[in-house]
């Protein structure tokens, strides 16, 4: 049947493992986009975290501030 075709079981062998090569290349390619948009969701997460933990301090020191601020008006009166 082959030899009707002209093929061999060679060529079909070839044919094969470069299609699995090109599906490969394409897997690693989606799999390389996939976790550049991981870590890029993760960058923003810690950025957003980041930005969560700054306003809670400034917004502790700004209340500490006003304490102080309080207590040294209350003490000149």
């Amino acid at each position: 049947m082959l030899d009707e075709l002209g093929v061999t079981m060679d060529e079909i062998s070839v044919s094969v493992f470069s299609r699995s090569a090109k599906n490969l290349q394409v897997l690693e390619q989606q799999l390389a986009r996939h976790e550049k948009n991981v870590r890029e969701s993760l960058k923003m997460i810690d950025a957003r975290r980041n930005h969560a933990l700054v306003r809670e301090r400034l917004a502790f020191d700004l209340e500490r501030d006003r304490q102080q601020q309080l207590t040294c008006n209350s003490d000149d009166e």
